[in-house]
C-alpha cells in the first residue's frame, strides 16, 4: 500500500513539472518570433548622465549649435600697424566687455609748426599786419597748441585771435588774454606769456589768420612772438 502510494505521487509531480515546462517553452517560442519594438525616451534630452569615480583619458568633442567664449578681466587689445586709423587712445566697449585700445600713432598724420611776430602800434590794440598759414592742397590743418608771448606796456595783457575756415564756415577763436605786465626798466618791457591746448581745423587752400591784441591802447607799441603746433592730415584734393 505504501509502495503504491509513493509511485502514485512520483507521477504526479512529473506530470505537472511536464505541463510547466510546455508552457515556458511555448511562450519562449513566441516572444522569440516576434518582431522588436523600439524604444522611446520620454523626458529632458540630451540624457541626463552620471558618473561616479575618476575618468581618465581623452575625449573627443564636437561642437553642437553656437558656442559662447566668455571674456574675464580687462583685455587688451594691440593694433600693430594700424594705417589709416584715427581713432582717440582711451576705453572702449568689444561685446560687452571693457578693454582698453593701445594704438600707434597714425602715419598719415604729418607734423607741422609755425612761428609768427607781429607789432602792435602806438595807440593801436591789434596788430598792423596779421599772420597767415596756408593750408596746403589735399590736406586739413589740425591746431592743438598756440603759444606767445607779450612784450607790452605795463598792465596790458595780450591775446591772439585766430581766424579759421571749415566747409563753408569761417570762424574766429580768441584765446584767454595774458596777465598783464607788471615790470618795466631801462626801456624794456618785461614779457607775460600765454599757452593753451586748442583744437582748430582748416579746410585745404584757405589761409588760418593769426592776430596778436592788447587789452587797451598805449603810448608805447606792443610785440608779439607766438607759435602754433599741430598737422595736416590727407582729404581728397579739390
Amino acid at each position: 500500500m505504501k509502495k503504491s502510494l509513493m509511485v502514485l505521487g512520483v507521477l504526479l509531480s512529473l506530470a505537472v513539472f511536464g505541463s510547466w515546462f510546455r508552457s515556458y517553452y511555448s511562450t519562449a517560442n513566441a516572444q522569440a518570433d516576434r518582431p522588436s519594438t523600439p524604444v522611446v525616451i520620454s523626458g529632458p534630452l540630451p540624457v541626463p548622465v552620471s558618473v561616479a569615480g575618476n575618468v581618465s583619458g581623452s575625449v573627443a568633442a564636437t561642437q553642437s549649435g553656437q558656442w559662447n567664449v566668455g571674456i574675464t578681466g580687462t583685455p587688451t587689445v594691440n593694433a600693430s600697424n594700424p594705417a589709416n586709423i584715427d581713432l582717440p587712445l582711451g576705453q572702449g566697449v568689444l561685446g560687452g566687455t571693457k578693454a582698453t585700445l593701445v594704438m600707434n600713432v597714425n602715419e598719415a598724420r604729418q607734423p607741422v609748426q609755425a612761428r609768427f611776430s607781429q607789432i602792435i602800434p602806438i595807440l593801436g590794440t591789434t596788430a598792423s599786419s596779421p599772420s597767415q598759414y596756408p593750408v596746403p592742397r589735399g590736406k586739413r590743418l589740425v591746431i592743438e597748441w598756440i603759444s606767445a608771448n607779450f612784450y607790452l606796456p605795463i598792465n596790458q595783457a595780450g591775446s591772439v585771435a585766430v581766424l579759421s575756415q571749415l566747409g563753408a564756415q569761417s570762424v574766429e577763436h580768441l584765446l584767454p588774454y595774458s596777465p598783464p605786465a607788471t615790470f618795466m626798466a631801462l626801456g624794456v618791457v618785461s614779457p607775460v606769456s600765454i599757452g593753451h591746448t586748442v583744437r582748430i581745423y582748416a579746410d585745404q587752400l584757405t589761409n588760418v589768420v593769426f592776430t596778436a591784441q592788447r587789452s587797451f591802447f598805449g603810448e608805447d607799441v606792443g610785440r608779439v612772438d607766438f607759435s602754433f603746433t599741430g598737422y595736416l592730415v590727407d582729404v581728397p584734393a579739390n
